[in-house]
């Protein structure tokens, strides 16, 4: 809890020496499938096949949210590495071509 504190604190120093700048926080989630074998109730000696497609597909979401205002900047990815996250800041940069973030 003091960290946290300690935190808010230098970020409201922040936002107050720097008012002409746009403060926002970032996050990677993934979404996708992944199939596998399952299992069922079958009568006592008889087995039956199931089809199962096996594999997954997934995708990225990159978010950055600005608390004051709640405004939200998201891309669908790809992946999770180093090019992506430059091709998220080109776009967003893109976005707020006159913005200090």
């Amino acid at each position: 809890m003091f960290r946290l504190k300690m935190t808010l604190k230098k970020l409201k120093g922040i936002a107050k020496d720097s008012p002409h700048k746009r403060l926002f926080f970032f996050d990677a989630s993934r979404f996708g499938t992944h199939s596998k074998l399952g299992h069922g109730w079958f009568p006592k000696g008889l087995r039956t096949g199931i089809a199962v497609t096996l594999g997954f597909a997934n995708f990225y979401l990159y978010s950055a949210v600005e608390p004051e205002t709640g405004e939200v900047f998201t891309l669908e990815i790809p992946y999770v590495n180093t090019n992506c996250m430059n091709v998220f800041l080109a776009e967003m940069s893109k976005e707020y071509p006159d913005e200090k973030i």
